[in-house]
């Protein structure tokens, strides 16, 4: 499978600590999350907003950065703004808890 983002774009969002390995095997959740939920649109975008909810959830000293920057450090804001993305392209927007 093919991922949907890769680490670098994910940085474009996030400042974090971890490395491109510890990433990439995030965005492999994230993108599995994708596949199980059916969705087909935005799907770098929800990829890489779903990642940055990981990270953020794994690395408390992450921070948003760029178009995020004055997001929190909170998991759920990246989740939520997943959701909206979701909502906003006419997908399920049911988000899971816990990947």
């Amino acid at each position: 499978m093919t991922a949907n983002c890769n680490a670098t774009e994910v940085r474009t969002l996030i400042s974090t600590s971890l490395t491109d390995e510890d990433i990439t095997s995030l965005i492999t959740i994230a993108d599995q999350y994708i596949t199980d939920r059916g969705l087909t649109k935005s799907l770098k975008l929800i990829s890489m907003l779903f990642t940055a909810s990981l990270i953020a959830f794994k690395d408390y000293k992450s921070y948003g950065i760029g178009d995020y920057r004055e997001n929190t450090r909170d998991p759920q804001e990246w989740r939520d703004e997943m959701e909206k993305v979701i909502t906003e392209t006419d997908e399920p927007t049911t988000i899971v808890d816990n990947p």
